[in-house]
């Protein structure tokens, strides 16, 4: 869920309850990477994210899912058009 406040934004992610913490990590780290994909399309330059979770540990998850998805590897670029492209 997203809230537009016009000079900044929120985004909600709700952790659901699992049998196991592994499984509720692994489902941040899902949502993560469908957040990604949200910020990309905001042109979201800066994040701040607030583990609300009782236990506080959504917000690695959260983040791993995040920075794995955002990863590029921009090695190995045989050709000088090629590497103008890569960020």
């Amino acid at each position: 869920m997203t809230i537009n406040h016009f000079s900044h934004r929120h985004y909600f992610i709700v952790a659901a309850a699992k049998a196991t913490p592994e499984l509720v990590a692994e489902d941040l780290r899902k949502a993560g990477h469908k957040l990604h994909a949200s910020l990309k399309a905001d042109k979201v330059t800066e994040l701040f994210i607030q583990d609300l979770t009782t236990d506080g540990t959504g917000a690695l998850p959260l983040a791993e899912g995040i920075y794995l998805t955002a990863y590029q590897f921009a090695g190995y670029k045989t050709d000088e058009k090629s590497r103008e492209k890569a960020p």
